[in-house]
């Protein structure tokens, strides 16, 4: 069974840091530190999370943004656990990701990809705005 949700308990909020090191094989340094996510999701930006059979399997990260007057939402991060990967999983963060966004009132979402990693390119571009 698959269920998308905000994350709300700390605990869930630490495994991310495990899905970071087994999506991208991160050091420590490298790591987005959970507390700071904590932060973000009670000031406005949102983390989601997959839960495949109850297990955290992925999450989504996105801050709140401003560019000349206009306020945006910058996706940060999505990332699935190695073993969940090519399952649809990270399409389906994605998506619940422009959902939920979108419910928050925002018109305009933003993000980066690494041009010479493809997957991550397609997978990006691949969202639609508008369901």
């Amino acid at each position: 069974m698959i269920e998308l949700k905000r994350i709300k308990k700390i605990d869930d909020f630490k495994k991310i840091t495990e899905i970071q090191r087994s999506a991208w094989g991160f050091l420590d340094l490298d790591i987005e530190p959970h507390h700071v996510m904590t932060r973000v999701q009670k000031y406005g930006g949102l983390v989601q999370g997959l839960f495949y059979n109850s297990e955290l399997a992925g999450y989504t990260y996105a801050l709140i943004g401003k560019w000349d007057k206009e306020y945006f939402v910058y996706s940060h991060q999505t990332a699935v656990k190695k073993e969940h990967q090519d399952k649809g999983f990270g399409f389906l963060l994605k998506k619940a990701q422009r959902d939920e966004v979108q419910k928050m009132g925002y018109h305009l979402m933003r993000w980066n990809f690494d041009p010479l990693e493809s997957m991550n390119a397609f997978f990006k571009i691949s969202i639609p705005w508008n369901p």
